[in-house]
């Protein structure tokens, strides 16, 4: 159901025309004018009350109706006194008062004055008072003001709360700070058809919704501590001819004010500089051709910074991505729906986690598959395969794959490992169909997202949903990226969830809420932290990931380690967020991670399918991790490197395995430390990619010549001519670029990994004081000369470039200036080149004067035995640029 919100903040002389409290002061109407009074109340002589039983809900009654006894009870107690009408909530049954004026009408302004009254709490939690319009069977619309705000509330007729059967509560409308103590606020309620405006103290609040157009059967006063009200007013609601124009001028006001709350709380809570970041780092991705465009929430606390980058769609023609995109989201099916899913049919004793799956599927046994549980298609340690075969096993419905999946063989004994399957996620959602006799994406629509009000979120978008679905590989839009899905009738449990990041938000509120939002219960709160919290049992291991450790939660990720190398953990949780929070992401560039510590989640969609490109799903789930990691330095007042309660940390250099970045760039673990470091040097070819996007980059680079030699430098040699800066510079675009932490090598890290570490003095000496202090010690051993192919130097091919360059006698190695890289043999760690061929900045001073930094490992143009030295340091300014100097990168192991 959608609502027509709108909010003004207007000078108070554009709504009075004199004192709000005087009895005959008519305020200004927006939305209507005032016909046939219907009811006036100055509550200056004793009332009766009816004592009789309402028809329904509150109709069937005329005059008031409200209870006058001593006590009050669970109603409250009124007591009229003086033109006033007061309502007392019981501190005991912590209920408001309520008082109801029996009155048919349909369009009707209701008027009266208010005032909250200063008395002591006694442990009534509120300060606030509310209209009521009621039907004959449950609230209406509901016009309020506490001491902070004032506010419309729809009631949704779709909705039923299942505990008190009474409608739930739509999205509000809301003005800011009316309410003041012992004060007189005269409130105006506005209904015409379907629209709705309440007015205070120049505060004016709109919204509609079908429900409002009901037959009225009586107004409700609510007072809660203690709230007295005078000169009630109710009149016949007659058109006003001023509306349309009124109604623009409430809508220009919301907007603006809107977004002056929404810039305060965010200032109040996130980093600006952080959330530009973020920015950037997405909008780069779109330009690198590595999405087309993108939505981002980012919420913490309740308070939400959310955006679309890009375009939804290129082709027939370009669509501006907009934040009611519905995406295709894949794997993030299996949580959202697989998992949720599971958790209601185990609520509600439908079955255990410890169930044989053939309990519910008597299909699926034989061939050891009565040893697979419900618990082990959570946790993925079934033994069933990633996914079915199309190509190799026929199924074009939903019900042939759940049958082929019961004759597929299962690859390891179940529980004894862990091997990420979508086939035992589909199996589930058979499971939960059999158990509940309901097709799967009615169950989920009728049992989370009708609840949680969900509204674009489903499968098999139809209709208009279906113009805002960002397109995928799928062969047209709306159709399920994942090939098994799509055959399985676009509908299953592992893959095949459309939605939005607002509905994936309000169901990320929920989840950190314990199973609740908005007075709707979901799950129990053991129920989410059963689901959230370490399932998997101790010692479980991926094979595919070098057999390193895996915690999973019941459907959720919480720390699995990439099958790709490096095996890097749960990506998509970023550099900073505890171990112990919750996600998944999904093949079509999805991410979602909550974090219970800090109650903050980050959402973000994307199209990745560019036209042209390959796959770019790796670097995607690079920026996951760095989109993660700037959402959690942008969340103020929350220490991420203190959290009680979260789970310790695993990942090191020794657990990381080789890999290659985007750009060919090979790394290898340097035990010892948190890095990996590159294999080579930074090629010209690398440098490249950085400068072309970078015209501010200082062109020294370009020099293919090297101060006009001879030899020309390919694009596989090392890039030269870059100071420190130009260096830091590159590392902080690859980082950006690919969601990793690159930087510079620490002298310290250098020496790890030339091998020399053990022989040095403390880490916190100076570089200045360890060069040179190991002798005979080289990158190549301990001889002198350098033995043939040990690295570049300056040789005789040098010296026939530059005749005054002195050489090692007696040393060939082929190359006149630079090399291409990794041209020699690597050391014991598999890293080339760190002696000679250019010298390699690194991180440090040099020493405590901090104006130079060091360079370490000599190049093609050293003879010298001393420069040579594995513990030699150099030391340059910052800003030098020479054609012998260069660069490599390490990159920091992800926790």
């Amino acid at each position: 159901m959608k609502h027509l919100l709108t909010l003004i903040a207007l000078p108070l002389a554009a709504l009075w025309g004199a004192a709000s409290g005087m009895a005959d002061d008519l305020p200004k109407t927006w939305m209507t004018t005032r016909g046939k009074l219907l009811a006036s109340e100055d509550f200056e002589k004793p009332m009766a009350p009816f004592t009789g039983k309402p028809v329904g809900f509150a109709s069937g009654f005329s005059g008031w109706r409200y209870n006058s006894g001593p006590t009050g009870g669970k109603t409250g107690r009124w007591q009229v006194a003086d033109g006033t009408f007061t309502g007392m909530e019981s501190p005991e049954a912590h209920h408001p008062a309520t008082a109801s004026f029996g009155l048919q009408y349909k369009d009707a302004i209701i008027q009266c004055d208010v005032r909250l009254n200063d008395v002591p709490a006694e442990g009534r939690q509120y300060r606030s008072v509310l209209i009521k319009a009621t039907d004959t069977t449950d609230y209406v619309i509901s016009f309020g003001m506490g001491l902070g705000s004032a506010y419309l509330m729809p009631s949704d007729a779709d909705r039923i709360n299942p505990a008190t059967k009474q409608r739930m509560t739509g999205k509000p409308a809301v003005a800011r700070n009316p309410g003041k103590l012992n004060e007189w606020h005269t409130l105006v309620m506005e209904i015409k058809g379907d629209e709705v405006v309440g007015t205070v103290d120049g505060k004016s609040v709109a919204l509609s919704n079908p429900l409002i157009a009901t037959d009225k059967h009586s107004v409700m006063l609510v007072a809660a501590t203690e709230v007295s009200f005078r000169h009630f007013r109710v009149w016949e609601a007659l058109p006003n001819p001023e509306w349309p124009a009124n109604k623009a001028a409430l809508l220009a006001a919301q907007k603006a004010e809107e977004a002056e709350a929404a810039a305060a709380k965010s200032a109040a809570t996130f980093r600006a500089e952080k959330l530009a970041e973020l920015d950037a780092t997405i909008e780069q991705a779109i330009h690198d051709s590595m999405i087309v465009g993108g939505a981002l929430w980012v919420e913490h606390d309740g308070v939400a910074y959310h955006k679309a980058y890009g375009q939804r769609a290129l082709k027939p023609v370009k669509e501006a991505m907009t934040e009611d995109t519905i995406f295709d989201v894949a794997s993030v099916t299996k949580a959202l729906a697989g998992a949720s899913a599971a958790m209601l049919c185990l609520e509600r004793g439908l079955f255990k986690l410890d169930d044989p799956v053939s309990q519910h599927l008597p299909e699926f046994t034989g061939e050891e598959r009565e040893k697979v549980t419900i618990r082990h298609l959570l946790v993925h340690s079934s033994g069933l395969p990633v996914n079915l075969d199309p190509r190799t096993q026929s199924f074009t419905t939903h019900d042939e794959a759940i049958a082929q999946i019961c004759r597929t063989k299962l690859l390891f004994e179940p529980g004894a490992q862990f091997s990420y399957s979508s086939v035992g996620t589909m199996l589930l959602g058979g499971v939960v169909e059999r158990v509940t006799g309901r097709k799967f994406d009615e169950f989920c629509t009728t049992g989370i997202f009708k609840p949680l009000r969900m509204n674009d979120s489903g499968f098999r978008p139809q209709g208009e949903k279906l113009m805002r679905v960002a397109p995928s590989s799928a062969p047209q839009r709306g159709l399920v990226d994942d090939t098994v899905a799509r055959l399985s009738g676009n509908v299953s449990a592992h893959a095949s969830l459309f939605t939005t990041t607002a509905d994936v938000a309000r169901f990320a509120r929920m989840m950190l809420n314990l199973g609740e939002l908005d007075g709707v219960r979901v799950f129990k709160p053991e129920t989410v932290k059963l689901m959230t919290s370490v399932q998997s049992p101790a010692g479980l291991t991926s094979p595919a990931a070098r057999n390193l450790p895996v915690r999973r939660g019941l459907g959720w990720d919480i720390d699995t380690p990439y099958r790709t190398p490096p095996h890097d953990y749960t990506l998509h949780r970023g550099a900073l967020f505890p171990t112990g929070g919750y996600g998944h992401t999904g093949w079509t560039g999805q991410m979602l991670w909550i974090d219970p510590f800090s109650r903050t989640f980050v959402i973000f969609f994307c199209n990745r399918y560019v036209e042209g490109v390959p796959d770019t799903r790796p670097a995607v789930y690079q920026m996951h991790h760095r989109i993660s990691t700037l959402a959690a330095e942008a969340v103020k007042g929350f220490d991420f490197g203190n959290v009680p309660g979260a789970l310790p940390k695993h990942a090191s250099a020794e657990t990381a395995a080789p890999f290659s970045n985007s750009l060919g760039m090979k790394f290898v673990p340097v035990p010892g430390t948190s890095i990996l470091m590159c294999a080579h040097e930074t090629r010209r070819a690398d440098y490249a990619s950085y400068a072309a996007i970078h015209p501010e980059a200082n062109a020294a680079w370009k020099d293919t010549k090297l101060d006009s030699r001879s030899a020309t430098v390919g694009p596989d040699h090392p890039v030269v001519n870059v100071s420190w800066d130009d260096a830091k510079a590159f590392c902080a675009w690859l980082s950006q670029k690919e969601g990793r932490t690159y930087r510079l090598p620490t002298d310290r890290e250098w020496s790890l990994a030339v091998g020399i570490a053990a022989q040095e003095a403390d880490a916190k000496t100076t570089p200045q004081s360890l060069s040179g202090q190991l002798k005979d010690v080289y990158p190549w051993g301990s001889t002198w000369p350098p033995s043939k192919g040990a690295g570049n130097y300056a040789d005789i091919e040098c010296q026939k470039q530059i005749p005054a360059e002195k050489i090692i006698a007696g040393y060939a190695d082929g190359f006149p200036l630079t090399s291409p890289v990794m041209s020699f043999p690597p050391n014991a760690l598999g890293i080339h080149d760190l002696g000679g061929n250019v010298w390699e900045w690194c991180e440090d001073w040099y020493n405590a004067d901090k104006k130079d930094h060091v360079l370490r490992g000599a190049s093609w143009g050293s003879s010298a035995p001393m420069p040579l030295l594995a513990s030699f340091r150099g030391n340059q300014p910052s800003t030098r640029r020479w054609r012998c100097d260069g660069f490599r990168c390490v990159v920091e192991v992800v926790p």
